[in-house]
């Protein structure tokens, strides 16, 4: 989708990912939020479910 693209001013492009923290019973889970201009995380969240709030 990005391939042909050049990003040349920041909040152009976001991203986000959610990165699986394995625990002893369960999982936590990280989310981020990425500029791709400037490769910065503008907010993350960690949380213990999965669910929208």
């Amino acid at each position: 989708m990005l391939r042909n693209l050049t990003i040349t001013v920041p909040n152009h492009f976001w991203a986000t990912d959610i990165t699986y923290i394995p625990l002893q019973k369960g999982f936590m889970y990280l989310v981020d939020i990425i500029d791709l201009h400037i490769k910065y995380v503008l907010n993350w969240f960690v949380s213990n479910t999965m669910d929208a709030s």
